[in-house]
């Protein structure tokens, strides 16, 4: 198995075998389609291939990859012995293991499976491509996208939903839905996004420098202010000289006020009531939704 992350100076950040990376990608997510397929004709006695699904979530490092993930999954119905891809006569002599990063080959994956990923795969990225890469939320948020954009016309829908973590662990899972128009309304995802604070460019290029600086210290306290730290959030409130991470949680828009009163007569944080927090219901609705309507 080859690593797709390295770290030979502990005090400085990884380095990303960009190549390497997507490739394990890729091969896990074939492994997971065709042990998923076999699965669901155990199941159901019936052939799988991606036209049993509705919907495709994925996890999202970023957008291109996606694309070349989803037009694996018809790719891997073509050699299930399903409907040949558009364009792949001249990739006929390449092994699987050349197509994971034949260029050519992926990029005509791409063209061919355009109009399936548009109605299949795009209503699940609205807070992938608004947000970047969750890493382990990855999925979820692709799921919770896909809710919010499509509600009304999930019910008895199916949805595959592709998870994968960078030390090659990775699922496929469906979910088949019922009601999710009460999720949609508790997200509020597109108000959410929506509310989010712009900056300049100048002002972002700072932030993320005094975040390289304090990378590995210890002893400090973050001087970025959280007075726009929305209710219920969680943050960073120091690092001790035991190299002990603090956090808090903040209140109201103030937080800072109420709760920095002296390092050495901190009040403790009481929890904060469910109603006050926009993640706490948001997460125990998904948790409930998840029990409820994520099976075969």
């Amino acid at each position: 198995m080859s690593g797709t992350f390295t770290n030979p100076q502990w005090y400085r950040s990884i380095h990303v075998s960009m190549d390497i990376s997507n490739a394990c990608f890729l091969r896990a997510l074939d492994g997971c389609y065709n042990r998923y397929a076999d699965r669901y004709e155990a199941v159901f006695g019936d052939s799988f291939d991606l036209a049993k699904a509705d919907f495709a979530v994925f996890h999202a490092p970023y957008n291109k990859l996606v694309q070349k993930s989803f037009g694996r999954y018809m790719y891997n119905d073509q050699l299930r012995g399903g409907a040949p891809v558009a364009g792949m006569e001249d990739f006929k002599d390449l092994s699987v293991e050349e197509t994971y990063e034949n260029k050519g080959f992926l990029k005509q994956l791409v063209t061919a499976s355009k109009d399936k990923y548009s109605d299949m795969v795009q209503p699940s990225e609205l807070i992938t491509k608004q947000c970047g890469n969750s890493y382990c939320g990855s999925s979820h948020a692709g799921l919770l996208s896909l809710i919010t954009n499509k509600h009304k016309e999930l019910k008895d829908k199916r949805a595959l939903v592709f998870s994968y973590g960078s030390g090659l662990a990775a699922t496929l899972f469906s979910v088949k839905f019922g009601d999710t128009s009460h999720i949609a309304e508790t997200a509020n995802v597109i108000e959410r996004l929506n509310a989010r604070t712009k900056v300049s460019p100048e002002v972002f290029t700072k932030m993320l420098s005094d975040r390289e600086e304090s990378y590995t210290k210890f002893d400090y306290e973050p001087s970025q202010p959280i007075s726009e730290l929305q209710k219920g959030t969680y943050y960073l409130q120091k690092v001790d000289d035991k190299e002990r991470r603090i956090y808090s949680r903040a209140f109201h828009t103030q937080a800072g006020a109420a709760v920095r009163i002296a390092p050495q007569t901190m009040i403790p944080l009481k929890p904060i009531p469910n109603s006050c927090s926009k993640f706490t219901p948001l997460l125990s609705q998904s948790m409930r939704f998840m029990r409820r309507f994520a099976r075969f």
